[in-house]
């Protein structure tokens, strides 16, 4: 898709929306948090899930403290959820700052379990997208369901546990600002829950925001939520699971402004004090084999800009240009039996066309997630920060503009349609833009992800640790639209996603110890 405009790259620290770094938390209720508890269900297959009324005190206990009113529904049919959700967004949510909802049921092939059935959980979030008294304001979602019935290996806590069910094949995602959703387990394992002491996902979220609610930022403390979990492992007694197994929860975020507050200690942080941080691989796609597939103009622009900020970080560029597949694999494997003893950090860009949740090389499409999974094995990367950054969009829709500035000339759409995100510790991956919209690039001045990046990079890498870099870019493109003058006439914006499962903050200026 190609249109016409006059570039005009917007002041966004003049703006009004941009003044401030951080989601105001000012009222004297901070906000509502609503449990939507599932103990007994219709459903003869799925046990009763012993211990979740635990949870919900725990919840009630934590978040009061916090000047947050909890409200427990137990128990809700389909009909009984969707009706109480939508009483709640028709509310006036004028004198709050947060809305957080809680979701506690069994889960199955993406889907979970309401008192009588099966649906989408995309539902908590889409009932708030016409409410007004919410916009720009954060809407925090934790699902505690399971994500499959794999297991990893671990070491102890809870005994009698049970499981919440079986394997999803896919994740549903936010799509619009504002949103921070975070799944209790990632694809393919088991979320823990004990009928004395309640879900591990739970238990250690209450013990976290106990802990630094009043003194860390929301990313950050979540993050300290995925390392409490990797070490309060469950110990198994069946015969057939005879290891101990982790979990780790998988944190999806919209959000643009910080949530809370920064103060950590030194040992949070990821060890980054190598002469040279690590090595940053870019995959870029210029032209490819297919005709349907037009050339990706712009995009050398974007590897100059990637290669010239992480140099000045401490990093090594290598650049890759239009690999066909099994040559994409082929320098994985390479990079993933190199040894990493020697680098902090490894970094990963993809700069390609996508379409139905795959990416392209130059010869044809594959799914992304070959650019984790080849360093399972890697000793030397083990409990080190591993970044990817995904420049294509997960959709081909486009959403109507709230701000009205033009950028961008002969901008051209990268389309894809789903979003695959990381199964193991220590992965940050983030997507070009949530799913639906457009993922914009220009020929002349590069990719709006790209450029957002390398500015707010050049910014703040020094000076913010990388989840807040990430939240900063997000309110940047925000603010960086794209006008369409020919055949779709309404401005288009691009936010992008980030997936965590990273178990420290990660800085990349010096710490003061």
């Amino acid at each position: 898709m190609e249109g016409s405009s006059k570039y005009s790259e917007p002041n966004i620290f003049n703006q009004h929306h941009a003044l401030r770094n951080y989601y105001p938390m000012t009222k004297e209720k901070l906000g509502n948090v609503y449990i939507f508890n599932h103990t007994k269900f219709d459903i003869v297959s799925l046990g009763e899930r012993f211990g979740s009324m635990k949870d919900c005190k725990d919840i009630e206990e934590v978040f009061q403290n916090l000047k947050f009113d909890v409200v427990i529904y137990n128990d809700l049919a389909h009909t009984e959820i969707l009706k109480e959700l939508s009483e709640i967004a028709a509310m006036n949510h004028a004198n709050i700052d947060c809305l957080v909802i809680f979701v506690l049921t069994h889960g199955k092939n993406g889907k979970i379990f309401a008192r009588d059935t099966d649906y989408y959980p995309d539902v908590y979030w889409k009932s708030f997208n016409d409410c007004p008294s919410l916009m720009y304001k954060p809407k925090l979602i934790f699902i505690q369901a399971p994500c499959g019935d794999d297991t990893d290996d671990g070491v102890r806590i809870n005994p009698v546990a049970h499981t919440d069910g079986p394997t999803p094949t896919t994740y549903s995602i936010p799509y619009v600002p504002d949103v921070l959703l975070m799944y209790s387990c990632y694809d393919g394992f088991t979320s823990w829950r004990s009928p004395v002491t309640g879900s591990s996902f739970v238990q250690c979220l209450c013990k976290e925001f106990k802990l630094r609610a009043k003194n860390a930022d929301l990313l950050t403390l979540l993050t300290f939520l995925n390392r409490r979990m990797s070490m309060d492992f469950i110990l198994v007694p069946s015969k057939s699971v005879s290891s101990s197994k982790p979990q780790i929860a998988t944190i999806v975020s919209t959000l643009n402004r910080v949530l809370f507050n920064l103060h950590y200690s030194f040992s949070d942080y990821y060890p980054m004090s190598k002469e040279k941080l690590g090595h940053v691989y870019v995959f870029n796609h210029v032209t490819f084999d297919s005709d349907s597939l037009g050339p990706r103009y712009g995009t050398m622009k974007d590897c100059r800009d990637i290669e010239e900020v992480f140099q000045n970080l401490k990093f090594d560029v290598i650049i890759y240009n239009d690999l066909g597949y099994k040559e994409i694999l082929q320098k994985l494997s390479n990079i993933g039996k190199m040894n990493y003893s020697n680098y902090s950090c490894l970094i990963i860009f993809v700069l390609t066309h996508g379409k139905n949740g795959k990416l392209f090389a130059r010869d044809t499409d594959y799914y992304p997630d070959v650019y984790w999974k080849i360093f399972n094995d890697s000793a030397s990367l083990r409990h080190k920060p591993k970044l990817i950054f995904i420049q294509d969009s997960c959709g081909d829709e486009a959403e109507d503009e709230i701000y009205n500035v033009s950028i961008h000339p002969a901008a051209q759409a990268d389309s894809v349609k789903s979003c695959i995100i990381p199964h193991i510790p220590d992965v940050l991956l983030m997507y070009s833009c949530y799913d639906g919209p457009y993922s914009w690039r220009s020929s002349v001045t590069g990719s709006s992800f790209v450029q957002c990046i390398c500015k707010e990079f050049t910014q703040t890498a020094t000076t913010a640790d990388l989840l807040t870099i990430l939240t900063f870019i997000n309110r940047r493109m925000s603010l960086y639209f794209i006008k369409l003058p020919d055949k779709l006439s309404d401005d288009k914006k691009q936010v992008g996603t980030v997936v965590s499962t990273l178990t420290r903050i990660l800085y990349f200026g010096t710490i003061n110890q």
